[in-house]
This record gives structure tokens, C-alpha cells and sequence, in this order.
């Protein structure tokens, strides 16, 4: 495929470049979204590769592309809230899930994130919105939304550079979509690499401040907090003052008179529900 120059654009008076084949395929993809279509983007890499930079330069010429603002505010850590925004956004609206792999990996396909995710993602074409989903691997998600809904993925990875002999951030592919025959397979044979016959193109991009790392950490930084602190605390167990009084009557021995086994499990089960009934910790 013919190479392009490198495309600059302006973006709230910062000035940025992107390679302009990408650029091109993401015109192309503006221009079929006015036909009530929309545009799922798959951002695939290993940690620390420069994925959300990738992402944040997509948003970023979309937003110059289209003047539909893109910000950190665009940007989601869990299913609900991605929904939430996208329902309530116009056409051409950049939305992008962060934690993909979380609410759509394969392992937890019948997890209830991950069908109201892949409903959502079957009936939101009519929204006319371009969808950005970050994960590990493509293999990660729903065959579904691999298969049936990706317009686009782009597999970020580490370039040499060729002065200091280091590896850096930088490098990325961009993957056809067109056979799912082929796609199946590498969606069934988990974590393979695409090979080079399935490489459209490649090319460079540089780290950008479209959104600024501070801001950006801050969010994933309370989505941690919600997801780890929050969100696995145990329910604190209430009971009545009359489920105490029966609980504190249960005399375990006498129940399982002829199992020492069963009687030292309940004797158990009663102390844990007499602290819980009385509000002590530990």
C-alpha cells in the first residue's frame, strides 16, 4: 500500500501528528458512519506499549475531524457508566472502554457485564458513534463483537530505535477486518500474532498530551479504588434482635449428636452469626 506524508492537525491550539494512511482510514470511516452506520475500533497490545496514547490520537482527530469533543470525560473504566454516556451522546460521539478485557473476555462471556455489553454493542448501531475498546489481545473479546461488529484493529507495539539499539513505544499495525474466516481462527487460537499477511499496513505514532497524563491517571487511579476497595467489600450481614435471640438458643450438640464433623461446623457457623448479630468485627 502506497505510503502518506504524516498529517498535522490542531487540536485546542496544541498542534499533533498522525500518520496519514491512518488518517485517511479514519476519514473513510467518518464518511460511512453518515450512512447510519458507526465505527468499532479495537486497540490491542501488551501493557506499557502506548495503547491509551493510540487511542487518545484517535480521539483526538476525530474530535478535529468532526468537532465532536473529545476528552478524558470519553474515556470508561466499566460497562455501566460507557453506556451511560454513549445513551445520552449525539452521533459521532468518541466513546472508548478502557478495561475492555474486564467486561468482555471470553472467560466470563456469560457474565452479566459482559451480555449486557455485547446486546449493547448488537443494537447500537443507530447511535452512529465510534467506539474505541482497549484490551490485551483480540482474542479477548466476545466472538460476536470480533467477528461481526470490528471495522478496525490496531495492534500497538515497540519500535528499535536504530540510534540507541532500544526498544520504544511507537509502533503500530493496522489489521484487515474484511475475512472472518480468518478471523475466527486467530479469535479461536488465543493470544497467536496476526501474521504479516494479514497487515494492511504499518506505521509510526509519538506519545501526544491530547489527554493529559495527570487527568488521565487521576480516573484510572478512582476506578482502581471502586473496583478493589468498593466493590468487594462483604455486605454486612443485618439481623433482627429476634434472629439473635433463636441464633443464641442453637445448641450445636445437640443436633448432630453422632457427626463430631458436622457439630464443630455449626458450632462454627453459630460463633460467626452471633458476632455478626452483635456487631463485632474480626
Amino acid at each position: 500500500m502506497v505510503r502518506l506524508k504524516n498529517i498535522k492537525f490542531t487540536l485546542r491550539g496544541n498542534e499533533y501528528d498522525i500518520d496519514g494512511l491512518f488518517a485517511k482510514c479514519l476519514t473513510l470511516g467518518y464518511k460511512q458512519m453518515k450512512k447510519d452506520d458507526d465505527f468499532v475500533i479495537l486497540v490491542v497490545g501488551p501493557e506499557g506499549v502506548g495503547k491509551s496514547k493510540m487511542r487518545d490520537l484517535i480521539g483526538g482527530f476525530w474530535d478535529h475531524l468532526t468537532g465532536v469533543k473529545f476528552s478524558v470525560d470519553n474515556i470508561h473504566f466499566t460497562t455501566n457508566e460507557y453506556m451511560k454516556f454513549a445513551l445520552k451522546k449525539p452521533p459521532f460521539t468518541f466513546v472508548s472502554h478502557d478495561e475492555a478485557r474486564r467486561d468482555l473476555n471470553t472467560k466470563r462471556s456469560m457474565a452479566k457485564t459482559a451480555v449486557n455489553f455485547t446486546n449493547y454493542m448488537s443494537e447500537c448501531r443507530d447511535n452512529n458513534q465510534i467506539h474505541c475498546l482497549i484490551l490485551p489481545a483480540f482474542s479477548d473479546i466476545d466472538k460476536y463483537i470480533a467477528l461481526w461488529r470490528v471495522k478496525m484493529i490496531v495492534e500497538v507495539g515497540k519500535k528499535k530505535n536504530s540510534r540507541t539499539g532500544e526498544y520504544e513505544r511507537g509502533l503500530f499495525r493496522v489489521i484487515k477486518t474484511r475475512s472472518k474466516k480468518k478471523l475466527a481462527y486467530y479469535h479461536k487460537n488465543k493470544y497467536s500474532k496476526f501474521p504479516r499477511s494479514m497487515v494492511a499496513f504499518t506505521g509510526t505514532f509519538k506519545d501526544n498530551d491530547i489527554i493529559p497524563k495527570d487527568t488521565y491517571k487521576k480516573k484510572k487511579q478512582q476506578f482502581k479504588e471502586v473496583k478493589y476497595i468498593e466493590e468487594n467489600k462483604e455486605e454486612q450481614i443485618v439481623l433482627t434482635p429476634r434472629q439473635i435471640e433463636v441464633i443464641g438458643k442453637i445448641k450445636p450438640y445437640s443436633l448432630f449428636k453422632d457427626s463430631p464433623k458436622d457439630q464443630e461446623i455449626l458450632r462454627k457457623l453459630v460463633y460467626s452469626l452471633r458476632k455478626v448479630g452483635s456487631g463485632e468485627s474480626g
